[in-house]
């Protein structure tokens, strides 16, 4: 499975057109976050490649891990959430992997709140975030197949370059 390496430069202030409700995950928030990332990987084309999210166990101690920044210095506002109908409806992980450089780690929108704009406001929104705190640069990967390159690209991010899928797993050592 082929990936693509997105990238955009952040100028010092993203533009913010209105107030579309994102805001800091609270750690009151992760369980919902949690529930959310397992419900969108259920059957979802690359499951296979983010396995830690096929359960809500494995999901909730991802987000975990981000929020503690296992992954990158991750800013409070680097990950956020979205409420509709009192129900969290989209998240997007995001921390800072080097100097200067964001990298969104997971966007996801439950499947009723799509087309709504709430993947394009967690997006601007954490890109406002990274400039913010001085980043200059955001990055993500997708599978080349992906229909949210187009809202990717929607915001302003260009393919950089392809690139294979890597699975991380567990090593296993011969008996």
């Amino acid at each position: 499975m082929e990936r693509v390496l997105m990238h955009r430069e952040l100028p010092p202030s993203v533009g913010r057109t209105d107030d579309c409700g994102t805001r800091p995950l609270k750690a009151a928030q992760c369980a919902q976050a949690a529930e959310l990332l397992a419900d969108v990987y259920r059957g979802h084309p690359d499951a296979h490649l983010h396995w830690e999210l096929q359960t809500v166990e494995g999901a909730g101690d991802f987000v975990h891990r981000v929020r503690r920044g296992a992954f990158g210095l991750t800013e409070a506002a680097y990950v956020r959430g979205i409420l509709r109908d009192h129900t969290l409806a989209g998240v997007a992980l995001g921390t800072e992997i080097l100097a200067g450089a964001g990298f969104i780690l997971q966007l996801a929108v439950l499947p009723a709140y799509r087309r709504r704009g709430l993947g394009r406001c967690l997006l601007l929104d954490v890109f406002r975030a990274f400039a913010q705190h001085g980043l200059g640069q955001v990055a993500l990967t997708v599978s080349a197949g992906n229909p949210a390159r187009a809202l990717y690209r929607s915001v302003g991010m260009t393919d950089r370059a392809p690139m294979p899928a890597f699975i991380w797993r567990a090593a296993s050592r011969p008996e």
